[in-house]
């Protein structure tokens, strides 16, 4: 089963009398539960692509489709309701608040959405990253690896549909990208989480379900 798709979706920039596509008449198909990864160099489109899948920034013409509702035919409070509970978005710099602990900062989804949260499942969530015994830790006190988890925990907690990243492994040494990689393939499998990264990273293909490539604002299919 389709749990998005996008048809023939363009975002196009204006730069002085010249038009600038980011993402060029891209079709897109993800699976309820899969692991999907898009490569791509910097200024190839991907980043633009997953804010315009995760309804970010609007495009200029084209559909997204999560669960057979049209994320840009929501009101803006809908759509704001729709980010907060139906998707998860982990951020290369992290952005967690510096004055909350690792725990406060992973729950501030659900206090947002006014939504309770299973403790069995907290519990379950932290364990699987790794990070449970880091929960009182204030974000400085955090290795990059550890603030990374803890910024997947937070897109997790409230069991979103979709969870994208955006280059999550970008601000981490090799040996932690790694091991990053490798819980969140565990977590894909034992959460059913469907998930979509994009990065330069090629290696990360070899755990994907599928994997595309963009260059130019076009996206590919390569496995």
């Amino acid at each position: 089963m389709n749990i998005l798709e996008c048809c023939s979706l363009n975002k196009i920039f204006q730069q002085g009398e010249s038009a600038v596509y980011a993402v060029r008449d891209c079709n897109l198909k993800l699976t309820a539960g899969s692991f999907t990864v898009i490569t791509g160099t910097s200024g190839s489109g991907k980043t633009t692509l997953l804010h315009l899948l995760a309804a970010f920034e609007k495009p200029t013409s084209g559909t997204v489709m999560i669960q057979n509702r049209d994320i840009y035919r929501l009101s803006e409070a809908e759509l704001s309701n729709f980010r907060n509970t139906e998707i998860g978005f982990v951020f290369q710099s992290f952005h967690l608040l510096p004055i909350l602990t690792a725990e406060e900062n992973i729950l501030m989804p659900g206090a947002i959405g006014k939504r309770e949260v299973s403790k069995n499942y907290f519990w379950e969530l932290c364990e699987c990253l790794k990070i449970s015994d880091r929960l009182h830790h204030l974000p400085r006190e955090l290795s990059g690896g550890q603030q990374q988890r803890v910024a997947i925990a937070r897109a997790m907690i409230n069991r979103p549909k979709i969870l994208f990243a955006d280059e999550p492994t970008g601000n981490l040494d090799k040996n932690t990208a790694g091991e990053l990689i490798d819980l969140l393939s565990v977590s894909n499998k034992r959460f059913g989480q469907t998930i979509l990264i994009v990065t330069h990273d090629l290696g990360m293909t070899d755990i994907a379900d599928a994997a595309y490539h963009m260059e130019d604002g076009i996206l590919r299919r390569v496995k």
